[in-house]
């Protein structure tokens, strides 16, 4: 019973995310899935992500990104699945330690809303980007 138990706890559960400026006009964004307990899983997991301008998380934005919206290192820090709707949402898959990188070019330095959709869960917004957030 106790093996059963465990295994409910480790599946995709929640994300969170850490924010930090990248190059000149760019962020990077580490997402990271947990199980029920709030440790990070240690095997990949697909989620879609997208960015949005509302705080429900309905829709996504109604401005592009000047650049590209793509993993850091494809294949390294995660992978990305599927382009969904261009520079506005993707599939995607963390590494074997739960966590996937990506990156927003914008010369705009626009404030997105980030959020992710982990199956059978309510969608989660996991960063509010400023301008701040983008690199100098």
């Amino acid at each position: 019973m106790a093996d059963v138990m465990q295994e409910l706890f480790d599946n995709p559960a929640d994300a969170i995310a850490t924010v930090a400026q990248g190059a000149t006009t760019v962020v990077d964004i580490t997402i990271t899935v947990r199980n029920s307990n709030g440790r990070p899983l240690s095997v990949p997991t697909m989620f879609d992500l997208w960015l949005c301008d509302v705080t429900s998380g309905f829709g996504v934005t109604a401005t592009s990104p000047s650049g590209a919206v793509a993993g850091i290192t494809d294949g390294t820090t995660g992978k990305d699945i599927a382009v969904n709707i261009a520079k506005k949402s993707l599939t995607v898959q963390t590494t074997a330690a739960g966590t996937y990188q990506f990156s927003i070019t914008d010369a705009a330095k626009t404030p997105f809303l980030i959020f992710v959709g982990i199956p059978l869960r309510a969608p989660k917004l996991v960063a509010t980007l400023v301008a701040a957030s983008y690199g100098p």
